[in-house]
């Protein structure tokens, strides 16, 4: 009778713990354990981690960003993968990528999270208390110049309101702002229609030249005097105004070199 009993309790506990295993995932993941259970709602920090992953195409460089490791990162994903029943990233020796049914998908869980922001943002201010994100767009030269002290500023007057910011060519902040990744971005002008415009402020367009290549007894260089020289210009949809203020002269450059890294074009330029 205490064998009967020792055995049929032994069993009783092995099939509840069957029944806990299959209605419960335990996910590790940086040191703390994400408990996550089926029909009981959305893990919205997954949901950030996967786009995270499908915008760097590499699940290494996308643990280093979010301070996961590796495991834990591939682990969300196929977390993810479980709960939707279907493949969300093909994986290959160079990284990542999404596969028909990511790429279906993405825009909607970016939007669940923007959502979720949304809803933090509201409640804080109910609250009285002013939190959140702000994600920013800008090319390298505003990153570098105008963003520091902007930022500062800012984070004075709103300690609680984080600023992500994302560089970026022309186009390549156009497609952020369009795809909801970022909520604005620092351009000199936008060909998009979709999207609204606001100048901030007036400046000059200049050009890097060598003293050597300058005409004689001149101090600055014509327009015209472009084609004569080796030219080096940002790469397509990183600089529309260079484009627009040659077409409107009537100048053809003589492109040596084409890139989207302002200060390696400037480099060349010194060399």
């Amino acid at each position: 009778t205490i064998r009967y009993y020792t055995t049929k309790r032994i069993a009783i506990k092995l099939n509840v713990c069957y029944h806990i295993h299959k209605k419960t995932e335990w996910i590790a993941a940086e040191g703390r354990l994400l408990r996550k259970r089926k029909g009981k709602g959305m893990n919205i920090d997954n949901y950030r981690v996967f786009i995270r992953v499908a915008k760097i195409g590499n699940l290494t460089a996308a643990a280093e960003q979010l301070g996961y490791t590796q495991s834990g990162i591939s682990h969300i994903v196929s977390a993810l993968e479980q709960e939707f029943g279907f493949q969300l990233l093909r994986r290959s020796k160079t990284g990542v990528s999404l596969t028909q049914e990511g790429e279906r998908i993405l825009q909607t869980l970016r939007e669940v999270v923007n959502r979720d922001d949304m809803l933090k943002q509201i409640a804080a201010e109910i609250k009285g208390v002013r939190m959140g994100k702000v994600r920013v767009g800008a090319f390298s030269s505003v990153a570098v110049c105008w963003l520091p002290k902007i930022i500062a500023e800012f984070s004075n007057e709103y300690p609680n309101i984080s600023i992500d910011v994302s560089v970026g060519t022309y186009k390549t902040i156009e497609d952020m702002i369009i795809a909801e990744e970022v909520d604005c971005g620092f351009m000199s002008g936008t060909m998009r229609k979709e999207l609204k415009f606001v100048p901030l402020c007036v400046d000059r367009m200049l050009a890097l030249v060598p003293p050597k290549l300058l005409p004689s007894g001149c101090k600055t260089l014509p327009l015209e005097a472009i084609s004569d020289i080796d030219f080096i210009i940002p790469g397509e949809g990183s600089n529309y105004d260079i484009g627009r203020i040659l077409r409107t002269a009537g100048v053809r450059p003589r492109v040596k070199y084409s890139g989207s890294d302002d200060y390696a074009a400037v480099a060349m330029a010194e060399g």
